[in-house]
């Protein structure tokens, strides 16, 4: 499965970006109201077997399989 990754911001912060929100990458998924007003910005399109999700995988697996985005404030950098 591959998931499409969004965060709120340019990614130029020197602390990283957060939140961010993953999609599973699928024609039917769309993109829920950001919870800070803010909006999201596309990032990347990565295997959920990729090491990004080490941390929450068993998370966004069941999220995104119940057919859920999942939202996380881990920041990326």
């Amino acid at each position: 499965m591959h998931v499409i990754v969004f965060v709120t911001d340019d990614g130029k912060s020197p602390d990283g970006t957060a939140p961010l929100l993953y999609l599973r990458d699928n024609p039917k998924s769309a993109l829920p109201p950001h919870p800070g007003a803010k909006g999201w910005r596309y990032f990347a399109t990565v295997p959920l077997l990729d090491q990004m999700f080490e941390s929450e995988r068993r998370d966004v697996e069941t999220a995104l399989g119940a057919g859920q985005p999942f939202i996380t404030e881990r920041m990326v950098r």
